[in-house]
């Protein structure tokens, strides 16, 4: 799909339903970044959880989505592994899913 397509559904969703927590997947940090951008045109405010982030400022970011203080949450595979937010509404894979070992999933 194209990235202005990407964009647009993601909006719709964000209009269309009673959305608050949303985490949503990206395969590269630069991604994340045009993402992070691209949604806050729009009005969407989003905060990254990527590599490359120390770990005291990825707990701070864990613990402001779980409280509810950051309400979308744009992440690479470093939470591949998981996080425990049961509040969490909607998951959104914005790209398809990478395991570098196999390729495209």
């Amino acid at each position: 799909m194209p990235e202005a397509q990407k964009i647009e559904f993601v909006k719709d969703l964000y209009q269309s339903e009673e959305v608050y927590q949303t985490m949503i997947f990206v395969n590269t940090k630069k991604e994340a970044g045009k993402l992070k951008e691209k949604l806050g045109s729009i009005g969407i405010s989003a905060e990254m959880l990527i590599g490359g982030i120390d770990q005291k400022e990825r707990d701070r970011i864990i613990d402001c989505f779980r409280k509810t203080q950051i309400t979308s949450l744009i992440c690479t595979n470093v939470l591949a592994r998981g996080i425990d937010v049961p509040e969490v509404d909607l998951v959104i894979n914005y790209d398809v899913p990478f395991i570098s070992q196999y390729g495209f999933r």
